[in-house]
């Protein structure tokens, strides 16, 4: 249904204010879905998940209209946190969760996920992951956490046509950290004046299997290190996009890798095609790459 209101709820574990485990053994429906408006308020967790948490479904959906405000999390996942444990045998396959046109402002994580973390077992890692689907319109703004500003990917993650604008990271990532052997998939999106103290807008680990970036535009996102964004990982595609005022801070005494606004690690197997680079700077090397 429409209009559900989950507001100043917590948790002492996780999911402060819904909690989905559905596992495989538990009959053929594993689908869980809210209609538009649902709306996330001021709800806090001590581990995953300040307002929902998704340990195990098939598939859970939220409609247009969602709001995640205000939300918090000691751990990860300061408003949405989704994962796998690879302990529990009654869970074998990964869940999708799929998010309409969404709002998430002013979420915090104490490390990793400001807003949104997609997980997997930290300890020992499952042969399936979780995929979430980010649909156009969503915004991501003022979010903050140690990695990930904004989003931690370490499963499979599609974006489309949404803004992260004003997050903000204490480590790496600014708007969104990808991590592990992840896939990111960003098309028609927009990053504007993200910061972090490395790699401003986003970053792609080096053990991470694919990031593809398709006509989006990086501007004003700022770090000591790595203005905008930083492909570590492999199979790493740049195509029609924009980069523009992005900024790394960081002096030759600081010894930063520079970058105004794109770091290409040694190991990538990266692309850049038919990309705009106009008015970056760097304290050090590379004023835009």
């Amino acid at each position: 249904g429409d209009n559900w209101e989950f507001k100043n709820n917590s948790s002492d574990k996780t999911s402060g204010g819904l909690y989905v485990k559905i596992p495989n053994d538990d009959g053929e429906n594993r689908t869980v879905s809210f209609g538009k408006n649902t709306q996330f308020i001021g709800n806090s967790s001590i581990w995953l998940g300040g307002a929902l948490g998704i340990e195990a479904a098939e598939t859970v959906s939220l409609g247009d209209g969602a709001l995640f405000q205000g939300n918090s999390s000691k751990a990860d996942g300061g408003a949405v946190a989704v994962w796998t444990d690879s302990r529990n045998t009654s869970v074998t396959t990964g869940a999708v969760l799929n998010l309409g046109k969404t709002e998430f402002t002013g979420n915090t994580a104490a490390n990793r996920g400001g807003a949104l973390a997609n997980l997997n077992n930290d300890e020992v890692a499952t042969a399936y992951f979780n995929t979430v689907n980010i649909g156009a319109g969503s915004l991501f703004t003022g979010n903050k956490a140690k990695n990930g500003g904004a989003v931690y990917n370490d499963g499979i993650m599609t974006i489309s046509g949404t803004t992260f604008k004003a997050n903000e990271a204490s480590g790496l990532g600014g708007a969104i950290y990808s991590a592990n052997k992840s896939k990111l998939y960003v098309e028609n999106s927009v990053f504007d004046n993200n910061n972090a103290v490395a790699e401003g807008a986003l970053v792609a680990g080096t053990n991470t299997l694919e990031t593809k970036i398709d006509n989006t535009v990086f501007s004003n996102n700022f770090a000591g290190d790595i203005g905008a964004v930083a492909l570590f990982g492999k199979a790493g595609v740049i195509s029609n996009s924009t980069f523009t005022g992005n900024r790394a801070t960081y002096t030759l005494a600081e010894r930063g890798d520079g970058a105004g606004a794109l770091f290409v690690g040694s190991v990538s197997q990266s692309q850049v095609l038919n990309t705009t680079f106009s008015d970056n700077e760097s304290g050090t090397v590379g004023g835009a790459v």
